[in-house]
């Protein structure tokens, strides 16, 4: 049967074949051939994708065969729809009028005369087929949508993203018109906030768009039908099956228990998780919020309603703790706030729209099962209005007598509800529950437990401690790194300038050697040119102090001539001694001449070998430069290979750190993906518990193993009830504490160890309040 993805197709051809077949053929057993058919496919393992609710986002088609689970927010009016249409403008031509709202007229269809004529013999044409306006189950916890996710990607069912104007779109028109065909619906009743499994062919275009050329008309009469059809996308129902409670949507195996024990240890196991998670680790609490998770309706008497545990926890600091650990555990929650605007301005009970001719929902229209949670710490000071008080006044008959009222305007009509209440409050509650627990204080237990973690937290700072000497460490090592790179860049620099200097240097020397040797040539020209002017000086000296010495002795030649010329005698003398005087003065003459000569000579030879000494001292200072610069050159070299060497030493340890710090990462990925599992199959395991403990049939009257124990029940209130402030209608409370205590270890009799345990705890939950007091 299921060969087509427009399964619309595939049934017109089963309906071609059956009418063909006119001798076997009864028209009113077609959709009981349609359901045979499409059981049998599912014996084949074709398996359907299960949706919560209709979105664009899971990309439907038209005439796509899908499966829905879905609440009843309403029962239409049942409409008339023709079984077999016959083509205006074609008398032979026939096709199906089952599961669709327009007649698919481009189908092969049926043309015959002769069935012509036996459709004219066909009495009944129209049949009858209900409408159930269904929606999303309200407060569905993701856990349970999760896990059809994962059902729904296996066969490929991928999801797109849908933009804000389209989610809008979502929240204002959330219903799916749900069509029930005949001999499905024979002997069920389908009531309001039911939870089923619907599986058909889904409709998504609009009916009116395709009747525009009034060629063929379903509804002639109910034009707000019409209307609501155009508003919502419809299911043409093939099979269904009533879910009992939100429980019963879940995939879990509730016969995951094996034996008594492992039904104790998941029992302990799951009281410490509770505690540990929104009760500070007190067990009183937890234990009493097990208790009211595993409670449910198992009983009517009148207005006694037998199973339901109603709980106000009192003194709460941080009411989103409590919420998240129901939405971990149990199916469905809905969570109220309990603030004056709310209160104000919310719907809690659905009433009846007549203008629309339709049910409009309100916050307590919920399925079985499905737990309320009222937020009393937003309550604040204020005056109430109208509907403010009307909401109060359910909400009181909700926890005393699981009942709601829905509003028809003209009339109430009551509705039974199963579904447990816990109130969240800082204070005593304004509403009264049928037990009362003292949260232990936020502050007060870490105090407590700041002795016993002291220890682990010094542990925990000396690993901080640690991980910041090694992070200092490693800033340390990145700005020495920055300061190394840095030297060695100067350095680099400084190379580079060195090596220019040098070059200058070198050019410079050069220069100066070049220079030097002209300076020596040009010494050495300058010396032999005043030895050659000292020569001529000399030698003019010489003739001047000769000339001077013959001008003297002219004149005294004269004199002598003047005065001695009548001295002849003693010319010859005077005259040999004269020539003895000069031929002395010559002598002496030449000996000053030799001597200055030799004076010169060193004075100039002095000079020299002072220039000589001073150009040696430079040769040998820029000699020193030179060695100077060469041994700073090796040192910067050297300091260089050393900076490289680090750097090289500091990149591996980088890497080595940036691998180990992946490492780790990694580590702690998968760790956290491990225990991300082990939660996972922690919660499953507690999950399927709490499912197991309510598929548990308990009677009370018969719970007692022995008769003595009921006697000390009834015995023990009448003494402590003039005590403790018992109210008689309290011996039903605590007959129903001891059946969920009972029931919270799997058994459903009541021995002597059960009672003993709810009396102890009972005692410890009085002792608590009244210490408080």
């Amino acid at each position: 049967m299921l060969k087509n993805n427009n399964f619309l197709i595939t049934i017109q051809n089963l309906f071609e074949k059956s009418f063909q077949n006119q001798n076997n053929f009864q028209i009113e057993k077609f959709p009981q051939l349609v359901k045979l058919n499409f059981e049998n496919d599912l014996k084949q393992n074709i398996k359907i994708p299960i949706h919560f609710k209709f979105s664009k986002k899971y990309q439907f088609k038209e005439s796509q065969l899908v499966s829905f689970i879905l609440m009843i927010q309403n029962v239409l009016e049942p409409e008339y729809f023709s079984s077999i249409i016959q083509k205006e403008d074609d008398p032979n031509y026939f096709v199906s009028g089952f599961y669709c709202d327009f007649p698919l007229f481009d189908s092969k269809g049926v043309s015959s005369e002769y069935l012509n004529q036996i459709y004219q013999k066909i009495e009944k044409r129209t049949f009858q087929r209900n409408i159930l306006k269904c929606v999303e189950i309200p407060g569905l916890s993701k856990w349970i949508k999760n896990s059809y996710k994962i059902y729904n990607e296996k066969m490929d069912i991928e999801e797109k993203k849908i933009d804000k104007k389209e989610k809008k779109e979502e929240k204002e028109n959330q219903a799916l018109l749900v069509k029930i065909y005949p001999n499905h619906n024979e002997e069920h009743n389908f009531k309001i906030n039911t939870i089923y499994k619907l599986t058909g062919i889904l409709n998504i275009s609009s009916p009116i768009d395709q009747t525009e050329d009034d060629s063929y008309k379903f509804y002639e009469d109910d034009e707000f039908l019409l209307a609501s059809q155009n508003y919502y996308p419809r299911l043409h129902c093939i099979d269904f099956c009533e879910l009992k409670d939100v429980y019963s949507v879940t995939l879990f195996d509730k016969t995951f228990i094996n034996s008594q024990t492992d039904l104790n240890i998941t029992r302990n196991l799951l009281i410490d998780f509770i505690a540990k998670e929104c009760c500070y680790g007190d067990k009183l609490p937890a234990t009493y919020i097990l208790l009211n998770m595993l409670s449910r309706v198992r009983k009517r008497y009148n207005s006694l309603v037998i199973g339901m545990l109603s709980l106000n926890l009192k003194n709460v600091s941080n009411p989103e703790k409590i919420i998240q650990i129901y939405q971990k555990l149990v199916p469905s929650i809905i969570n109220i706030s309990a603030s004056k605007e709310d209160l104000n301005s919310q719907y809690f009970i659905p009433f009846k729209n007549y203008t629309n001719n339709e049910l409009v929902g309100g916050v307590f229209q919920i399925p079985p099962g499905s737990f309320i949670i009222i937020d009393e710490t937003k309550l604040s000071p204020g005056k109430l209005n109208e509907k403010g008080v009307k909401n109060i006044n359910v909400i009181k008959q909700i926890i005393s007598n699981q009942v709601i009222e829905y509003d028809f305007q003209f009339h109430s009509l009551e509705f039974q509800l199963e579904n447990p209440v816990i109130i969240l409050s800082e204070t005593k509650s304004i509403f009264s529950t049928d037990y009362i627990v003292e949260m232990i204080n936020e502050s007060n237990q870490e105090n407590e437990n700041q002795l016993n973690q002291l220890n682990q937290l010094n542990q925990e700072n000396e690993n901080q401690l640690n991980q910041l000497d090694q992070l200092d460490q490693l800033n340390q090592l990145n700005q020495n790194e920055n300061q190394n790179q840095n030297q060695l860049n100067q350095l680099n620099q400084e190379n580079e300038n060195k090596n220019e200097n040098e070059n200058e240097n070198e050019n410079e020397n050069e220069n100066e050697n070049e220079k030097e040797n002209q300076n020596q040539n040009q010494l050495n020209q300058n010396q032999n040119q005043n030895q050659n002017q000292n020569q001529n000086q000399n030698q003019n000296q010489n003739e001047n102090q000769n000339q001077n010495q013959l001008n003297q002795l002219n004149q005294n030649q004269n004199q002598n001539q003047n005065q001695n010329q009548n001295q002849n005698q003693n010319q010859n003398q005077n005259q040999n001694q004269n020539q003895n005087q000069n031929q002395n003065q010559n002598q002496n003459l030449n000996q000053n001449e030799n001597e200055l000569n030799q004076l010169n000579q060193l004075n100039q030879l002095n000079q020299l070998n002072q220039e000589n000494e001073n150009e040696n001292e430079k040769e040998n200072q820029n000699q020193n430069q030179l060695n100077q610069k060469k041994e700073n050159q090796n040192q910067n070299q050297n300091q260089l290979n050393q900076n490289e060497n680090q750097l090289n030493q500091l990149n591996q340890l980088n890497q080595n750190e940036n691998e180990l710090d992946q490492l780790n990462q990694l580590n702690q990925l998968n760790q956290l993906n491990q225990n991300e599992n082990e939660l996972n199959q922690l919660l499953n395991h507690f999950r399927s518990f709490i499912k197991y403990i309510h598929s548990l049939n308990f009677d009370l009257g018969n719970s007692f193993q022995e008769k003595e124990i009921k006697n000390q029940i009834e015995d023990y209130f009448v003494e402590n009830r003039k005590q403790k402030e018992i109210r008689i209608d309290n011996l039903h409370q605590w007959l129903n504490l001891t059946e969920l205590m009972s029931l919270s270890y799997g058994s459903i009799k009541i021995n002597g160890n059960i009672w003993q345990e709810t009396k102890n705890l009972e005692e410890e939950r009085f002792s608590r309040l009244n210490k408080k007091k």
